[in-house]
């Protein structure tokens, strides 16, 4: 299971993720259908969790089903 954390809303839509300056990197950026996003993510305390083989692979089965159910739409390269 992965879990996530947002500290709350500040009124605008956006979270508050307890990082002052966090909406300056998304000024000017937008969502358009059909482009490709990619994701990153911190683990708790940046704890490297994917130094260990296994748990990476558990990582990509996850996505995998996620796909598979039509959770997600992924694509290589």
């Amino acid at each position: 299971m992965i879990e996530a954390s947002i500290r709350g809303d500040r009124g605008n839509g956006m979270p508050d993720t307890g990082f002052p300056h966090a909406a300056d990197l998304r000024r000017g950026r937008f969502s358009e259908p059909g482009r490709p996003y990619l994701i990153s993510t911190v683990t708790q305390g940046r704890k490297p969790v994917f130094r260990h083989f296994g748990a990476g692979r558990l990582l990509v089965d996850e996505m995998r089903l996620s796909e598979r159910d039509s959770l997600v739409e992924s694509s290589p390269g």
